[in-house]
């Protein structure tokens, strides 16, 4: 079995995570976006608190406390959807992830498991639901703010400072780069040694 067939077997399993729970998924992101913005609003704040102290700053104390608030407040409500929402998709998701999985197995008769794989099934009662719980559930929460805030706070630096946002990205990717040519040049190196290792064939 190929791997496009086997992807065609796996979609109807994955399809019942979703199945009459987008409407907790959709909160779930909602939650996801609100807590990576009020984040960006914290980062933006304890920028200015810092510009205030050192008398630089465009707005006063009570802005900021008005910013601050909001911005906790917006954590608050990000963490209560995230508690009812996530926790109600990833049980719901599971639940019909087994069901189908396990009525699936059923519908085989005896013959099936003798003359046709069912591995397939069988993974996805036990491996498969473990990775996707932990692996694809558990993160995404996490993986939705993080991009969220890469994107947010690439924005509010660009509207800073182009000049030093430019900078940043260069520095930030010189070790990819280091990396990168170290790595090619210790490859061919380790190479060479195991070429120079290798026995001279007698003649």
């Amino acid at each position: 079995m190929d791997k496009k067939e086997l992807k065609a077997l796996r979609r109807p399993f994955i399809k019942e995570l979703f199945r009459k729970n987008k409407w907790n998924l959709a909160i779930t992101v909602i939650a996801a976006l609100i807590v990576a913005g009020a984040n960006l609003m914290i980062s933006w704040l304890i920028k200015e608190i810092a510009d205030l102290i050192s008398g630089d700053c465009p707005y006063g104390f009570g802005t900021l406390l008005i910013v601050g608030a909001a911005a906790f407040g917006l954590l608050f409500v990000g963490w209560v959807l995230d508690h009812f929402f996530l926790s109600e998709f990833r049980a719901k998701a599971m639940k019909q992830y087994r069901e189908y999985a396990f009525d699936r197995l059923m519908e085989k008769g005896i013959q099936a498991f003798s003359g046709e794989n069912t591995s397939l099934y069988i993974s996805a009662l036990s491996n498969d639901v473990n990775t996707i719980e932990t692996d694809f559930i558990g993160k995404l929460q996490g993986t939705i703010q993080v991009a969220v805030t890469f994107v947010g706070a690439l924005v509010m630096m660009i509207l800073y400072s182009p000049l030093l946002t430019l900078i940043a990205i260069g520095f930030s990717l010189l070790p990819i780069l280091v990396s990168v040519v170290l790595g090619n040049k210790a490859a061919v190196a380790e190479k060479n040694v195991s070429d120079k290792k290798k026995p001279t064939p007698a003649c």
